[in-house]
């Protein structure tokens, strides 16, 4: 045999890249010839070589690692088929010595070649593994090699492994499960069982008994990682191999049902991604989440998920006991995290299991007008946290060994609701009988899941069945508002009275007494001062679902657009309406639109707190228009108050009843504070709600309206000419002007030369307007006509007549554009 250096010298002129001075290739020809050469006078030896170099990439260069790997691959894994056979035989002749230092070393080089010939590493260990793995124990290195790649090296560096371990298995699905499993499938991690995932249908046709017995006899085994990998197997065999699952779901049943609930989150997961996996084969669902139905779902041969409800649902229950707290590191090692922490919703919204994962905010205590300007300067433009409440809130939680840091875990939660969604028969089964149990355990965590577990079902109960069940659940959660152990109780007690009450209305009379109704009323009133940040907001939700299902229920004995003379809260309205303001006062955000809502759904008894109401609002309105201190950047959270009051008094003044002297108070008042909020914060945060409620009121005063014009149409002429033609607020202030010729008529004929001539000038041939504002200034210029009539419209009409021809060509023009691009 030559020496190695030879063949080094060999193979760098033999790289794959020709050298334009070699032009004839005559180095690569000899060296060709050399290297032929020493092949066939010592075979093993000249292999043994090749390998040594290709493995060592400290003192051999590339080219000559690539062109030792093009050798190894030339002299065993030929694409002719009789070559292949040849050297296939030859091989099993070599020393076992040598064939293990070959393996040794083309294992040592795979994650170090180049990406150059990394296909042809990758070959070369598969070939090998062709002829080796069938001899038993062979090769025992070659998994726990690739595991180890696969699992430690950079994502570049383990691409050669991944793709040997693709390789392997397309050549060795030929050979019997028997001896496929000679491999110690427990090796393979997730990202392997991805691809033997792949082989799986085909290898279930032959003995899958075999291969289903080693995946859950590895998913008990003592190793982490060798359970987490086989569970991960598990849930591949109920998703392309369902069928043949009835066979073996007796022994797979316990083994992920108990994987559910390990102290290990990725066993835990994998545990529950498989009963994931059988509920969408046996309840399939669109894109949407709904279940399919009818022709839509799949033909699947059994219900295993329902067979394993009985034990499945304690186990689900168990998991919103534990929380989410034992795989988050943060609450073991003593910080909790702000960004996880309380599950806030300070926002009256449409109920959502997503809600109780929002991070909520409070806006600034008015007392922040007394800050310094250096603390002022502290805060950013958006700030709306009180923080000095925060601070105090993860004090409170710190010393009580973090319970309000808990989360219920939101992935069992979902799945929950969808197998209650499945088989509305749990319901009353399964999960009733045991929140009835749990509601009343002495640890607070098992309290919590049961509210959950309500939260759960009501999802997907209807009102019908709810009538019949809830009651008396319904008085069990009552109870849970004043819990002292956790603030997560009295929360989610309040959002499960919200949903169950939305759910059937009729839970205020069917199971509950007057002194019930008082003591809920009472217990809502004073969660609204809750020193824990959570619970305020829900108390505003549940509150507010309670008035709604209370109107709803007087309304249905009278007239559809009459209002009920009275309702089941009205001698409580008067108390609910006061705390809600001052809950207002303090910035609760919630509070604002639960006060609206009471507002809108006030029988005919209530009016007069109504109106009462509306005025205190206006008042907080003008107080916060007027701070001193209103216009400092860290103090933008005044103007979101200021936009929370317009859009409520906006929503609430349409019940007003118009003509009373009271009500056209109200509404002047209104109009008085608006015209001041915006001259004083011409492009603050409440602008366009402003605007929008100018409108309303506008349209509630009619003609009265004509008190305000010396203010009003300044307004208007001055935004017309100042707001930034693509702000969408301009649009809003067109609509205004419009709405002002509306509600006068011909009283504004007067103010028709002040405000048509600013639109005139917006509207001439402005190529950069938009079209939704061209389009209002259209419109608007149809109302002032209307208003004004023919004697006071016809000095405008050429002007006009002329912009609507330009508009109508804008129009064409740009319709030919789409077409043409079309």
């Amino acid at each position: 045999m030559l020496p190695l250096d030879f063949l080094v010298e060999m193979l760098e002129k033999l790289a794959p890249v020709v050298h334009f001075e070699d032009s004839k290739g005559e180095d690569r020809n000899i060296a060709q010839f050399e290297l032929d050469n020493a092949a066939q006078t010592d075979l093993d030896q000249y292999l043994c070589f090749m390998s040594v170099i290709m493995a060592d990439h400290e003192k051999f260069a590339t080219v000559a690692r690539q062109s030792a790997a093009f050798q190894l691959q030339q002299h065993l894994n030929s694409k002719d088929p009789a070559t292949l056979e040849e050297q296939q035989k030859h091989w099993k002749t070599i020393a076992a010595d040598v064939r293990d230092m070959i393996k040794n070393n083309v294992l040592i080089a795979l994650p170090t070649i180049s990406p150059f010939c990394s296909n042809v590493a990758t070959e070369i260990v598969a070939s090998i593994a062709v002829m080796e793995v069938p001899l038993k124990d062979n090769w025992p290195d070659l998994l726990p090699t690739l595991s180890y790649y696969i699992r430690h090296l950079k994502n570049e560096e383990k691409e050669c492994a991944m793709e040997t371990l693709e390789f392997v298995c397309k050549h060795l699905v030929g050979f019997p499960s028997s001896e496929l499993f000679n491999l110690r499938w427990s090796w393979f991690d997730l990202q392997k069982a991805e691809i033997l995932a792949e082989y799986f249908t085909e290898i279930m046709m032959g003995e899958g008994r075999v291969i289903v017995q080693a995946i859950c006899e590895a998913a008990e085994s003592a190793e982490i990682d060798i359970r987490v990998t086989s569970l991960a197997l598990l849930t591949r065999v109920a998703s392309s191999c369902y069928q043949h699952l009835k066979d073996y779901i007796d022994v797979i049943a316990p083994i992920t049902i108990k994987a559910i609930s390990s102290e290990d989150k990725d066993i835990h997961r994998n545990g529950l991604e498989f009963w994931k996996a059988v509920s969408r084969v046996e309840n399939p669902r669109d894109p949407d989440g709904r279940l399919k139905t009818g022709t839509e779902r799949s033909q699947a041969t059994c219900s295993y998920v329902k067979i394993s409800l009985k034990k499945l649902v304690p186990v689900l229950f168990a998991e919103l006991v534990r929380g989410e707290g034992f795989i988050r590191a943060e609450e073991l090692s003593g910080n909790p995290s702000v960004s996880d922490s309380d599950s806030y919703n300070d926002e009256a919204q449409p109920m959502d299991y997503g809600s109780f994962f929002k991070t909520e905010s409070r806006l600034h205590n008015e007392n922040s007008s007394g800050m310094t300007e250096n603390e002022q300067n502290q805060n950013t433009p958006n700030a709306n946290v009180n923080r000095n409440f925060q601070n105090k809130e993860k004090e409170t939680s710190q010393n009580k060994q973090f319970p309000d840091w808990w989360t219920p875990p939101k992935e069992v939660i979902i799945y929950f609701s969808e197998q209650c969604e499945n088989y509305p028969e749990a319901i009353d089964r399964y999960v009733l009988p045991l929140v009835q149990r749990e509601i009343r355990h002495v640890d607070w965590k098992h309290r919590h899941a049961a509210i959950w577990s309500c939260l759960v079902f009501l999802k997907q109960m209807d009102s019908r069945h709810a009538e019949k069940t809830l009651p008396p659940t319904f008085s069990s959660i009552r109870g849970c508002v004043r819990d002292t152990s956790s603030s997560r109780i009295r929360s989610t007690a309040l959002w499960a009275i919200s949903w169950m009450v939305e759910k059937c209305p009729l839970l205020l009379f069917t199971s509950m007494t007057s002194q019930d109704l008082e003591q809920l009323v009472s217990d809502l009133v004073t969660s609204l001062n809750d020193d824990e940040g959570r619970v305020s907001p829900s108390s505003c939700t549940a509150l507010t679902s309670v008035v709604k299902a209370a109107f709803a229920i007087a309304q249905q004995k009278v007239e559809e657009s009459k209002r009920p003379p009275t309702f089941l809260l009205s001698p409580y309205y008067d108390m609910m309406a006061n705390q809600l303001v001052k809950a207002a006062n303090r910035r609760l955000t919630a509070a604002f639109d639960a006060v609206g809502l009471l507002l809108l759904n006030a029988p005919d008894d209530c009016y007069w707190i109504v109106l009462e109401t509306i005025d205190e609002l206006l008042l907080l309105l003008r107080k916060v228009i007027e701070l001193p201190d209103a216009h400092h950047v860290g103090c933008r959270c005044h103007e979101a108050v200021q936009k929370l009051l317009c859009g409520v008094l906006r929503r609430v003044l349409r019940i007003l009843k118009l003509g009373e002297t009271t009500s056209n108070q109200l509404c002047h008042k209104f109009m008085t504070y608006l015209l001041s909020l915006l001259n004083k914060f011409p492009n603050g945060l409440a602008r366009a709600e402003a605007l929008m409620s100018l409108s309303t009121v506008a349209l509630l005063l009619g003609w009265e309206l004509k008190h305000h014009l010396d203010f009003l149409v300044p307004y208007l002429t001055s935004a017309i000419n100042k707001t930034v033609k693509k702000d969408p607020v301009l649009s809003l202030v067109v609509d205004l002007i419009g709405t002002l010729f509306l509600a006068l008529d011909s009283e504004a004929i007067p103010f028709v030369n002040k405000l048509i001539g600013p639109l005139l000038v917006l509207t001439d041939g402005n190529q950069n307007l938009p079209i939704e504002v061209k389009i209002h200034c259209v419109a608007v210029f149809g109302q002032i006509a209307t208003a004004v009539g023919r004697p006071g419209f016809q000095m405008y009409m050429a002007a006009v007549l002329r912009r609507l021809q330009h508009c109508v060509e804008l129009a064409i023009l740009e319709a030919r554009t789409e077409s043409d691009h079309e």
